[in-house]
């Protein structure tokens, strides 16, 4: 089956991982899922990301198709990215 548009890659994800990618640590995406959000099904984004939620702890693992990397995020805690609090 051929993917959808919102399972394409884009070129940011790339990017991404080119530049930062040298400074993570590699891990086991099925691992991942089974441990944070086991039984998820997966639902896809239009720019290209991958998501599972476990919707009873809130964690969510990203999965970046084109940068072939995922992060885990706790979707019940909020945050300002530009925020002087983490300065």
């Amino acid at each position: 089956m051929a993917p959808t548009a919102a399972q394409l890659p884009t070129a940011k994800g790339q990017e991404r991982a080119i530049k930062f990618g040298a400074e993570w640590q590699e891990s086991n995406l099925s691992k991942t899922i089974v441990k944070f959000a086991p039984h998820a099904k997966p639902t896809y984004t239009l720019t290209g990301k991958t998501l599972y939620l476990n919707p009873i702890t809130g964690i969510q693992i990203v999965v970046d198709n084109a940068g072939g990397y995922f992060r885990i995020q706790n979707t019940k805690l909020s945050f300002e990215r530009n925020s002087s609090k983490f300065l």
